[in-house]
């Protein structure tokens, strides 16, 4: 049975299968314990069946009645030829040499497609680099000269702002100024309000006594009149009596 197996090859035959094949000295051990005669010591026996054990317990297989395997080994040995696992494997061997060779090759050739592949990538990625050093340098000078302009603009500013703390400082002078020439005004228009109002009483006194001593002028004119025409009366009467007296 293991004969067939090897002499039959599988078509999915890769690699990891020929490498298997061509570390065969396990096959060849257990092709060769497969047969055992009949008459070998009890000892021998034995130590047949310890290594048949290992061999099992290592490649996972269960147990299998020892003497069945035997007879049945040794009637099937009697009907078929002992095989040399030399001239079965050979050509196995050499088309795993060929696969690897092939392999070998073929990874040499993805290893230079993969070199060529990556200086183009390089190359490519330095002149995008070269690109982009060029691009900044040219963005670094614009941006020099854009800030050679900013701060010519900000000292203009900067001037801009020095004349304008100026104004303000004269402004808020002017503005002080003008608010103590209100305060001053206002004080000015209460005081001119109090003489004001000083002056109107004195000349509301003033009239007051300007009526009463118009008041009294009248009375004194009155009575003048009422002297003088007692003055005329008299002054009459003395011209009645001198002419009455020169008469006599």
């Amino acid at each position: 049975m293991k004969q067939q197996q090897i002499s039959t090859p599988s078509t999915q035959f890769g690699l990891r299968h020929s490498l298997q094949i061509q570390s065969s000295p396990n096959i060849k051990l257990y092709q060769q314990s497969t047969y055992h005669s009949p008459y070998q010591s009890p000892l021998l026996q034995q130590q047949s069946l310890s290594q048949q054990r290992q061999q099992i317990q290592q490649n996972n297989l269960v147990n299998i009645n020892r003497s069945l395997f035997n007879d049945n080994q040794n009637k099937k040995c009697k009907q078929q030829q002992i095989v040399d696992l030399n001239n079965i494997e050979e050509p196995w061997r050499q088309k795993v040499f060929e696969l690897q060779r092939k392999i070998q090759q073929l990874e040499q050739q993805q290893q230079n497609q993969e070199c060529e592949q990556d200086e183009s990538e390089l190359s490519q990625v330095y002149s995008q680099i070269q690109q982009l050093v060029n691009t900044i340098k040219i963005l670094q000078e614009e941006i020099q000269n854009l800030q050679e302009k900013l701060n010519i603009k900000q000292n203009i500013i900067d001037g801009y702002d020095k004349q304008l703390i100026g104004k303000d400082k004269e402004l808020d002078d002017q503005n002080h100024y003008i608010q103590e020439l209100h305060n001053q005004l206002e004080e000015q228009t209460l005081k001119m309000d109090d003489k004001q109002k000083l002056l109107l009483q004195e000349i509301n006194s003033w009239k007051k006594k300007f009526i009463e001593q118009n008041k009294g002028l009248h009375e004194i004119q009155e009575e003048q009149i009422k002297i003088q025409t007692q003055i005329d009366n008299l002054k009459n009467i003395k011209l009645i009596l001198n002419k009455q007296s020169e008469q006599t």
